[in-house]
């Protein structure tokens, strides 16, 4: 089941990169429900920066993390939301991994990593401890 469903998350996220609807590979369509199922299996559910971005501002960060694998498209944007909800759940030894693995699927985005590496230092102390940031700056 796992498999499965990895792969029809993946070969949709394949399928939504390329502009295509999935209606012709037989993949799932956009703006369907994650969870349910169809006679071809499950069905993916596609998310927006915006959504994002007001799980962000309203401190729901395990939900920002979770939703970067379901976007419609990863933004400079998006990229920095998972980043900075990573720092402020205490998590700052994933953003190296998180970052690398976003630059190898997504190459478009290369090009904001010194924003993203700026926008990691100037984190607020109030959400998040200078040694997490120390730590994630590290694994960058």
């Amino acid at each position: 089941f796992r498999t499965q469903t990895a792969r029809w998350v993946l070969l949709g996220f394949v399928d939504c990169l390329c502009g295509s609807s999935g209606s012709k590979s037989g993949l799932p369509a956009k703006g369907a429900y994650l969870g349910k199922t169809t006679s071809s299996g499950p069905v993916v559910s596609w998310t927006t920066v915006e959504t994002l971005r007001s799980h962000f501002c309203a401190g729901r960060y395990d939900e920002v993390l979770s939703a970067w694998s379901q976007l419609e498209t990863h933004t400079k944007e998006a990229m920095m939301l998972v980043a900075n909800s990573l720092l402020v759940l205490g998590r700052p030894e994933d953003i190296g991994l998180f970052i690398s693995k976003s630059v190898a699927h997504f190459p478009h985005l290369k090009p904001y990593l010194a924003d993203l590496v700026m926008d990691i230092s100037c984190a607020p102390r109030a959400r998040v401890a200078r040694n997490d940031v120390a730590a994630a700056l590290r694994d960058v």
